[in-house]
């Protein structure tokens, strides 16, 4: 759950660490993530693929990752407005 949630809340401000690049190792899935999670200021930071239909990647929880992504729509990647601030 907390690959998912950290997602969500990356996707949520903005965050340049998600990107819909395919992986060229899942040109077939019709959505190819790469997740970037850094835990904090300076550490070292965990890189994951996702990907959805079919579902695979090495994210924890791609399953509910997937489910999640699809849930909240492709509007989760709509640019964040610069006056808004992140809830984060």
């Amino acid at each position: 759950m907390l690959g998912v949630v950290a997602f969500a809340a990356l996707s949520a401000c903005g965050s340049d660490g998600t990107s819909d690049a395919p992986d060229s190792s899942s040109s077939d899935a019709a959505t190819s993530l790469t997740v970037v999670v850094t835990p904090d200021e300076g550490a070292k930071a965990s890189t994951y693929q996702l990907t959805c239909d079919p579902v695979g990647g090495t994210h924890p929880q791609a399953e509910e990752a997937c489910a999640a992504l699809a849930k909240a729509g492709a509007s989760i990647f709509d640019q964040v407005p610069a006056d808004q601030a992140c809830t984060m």
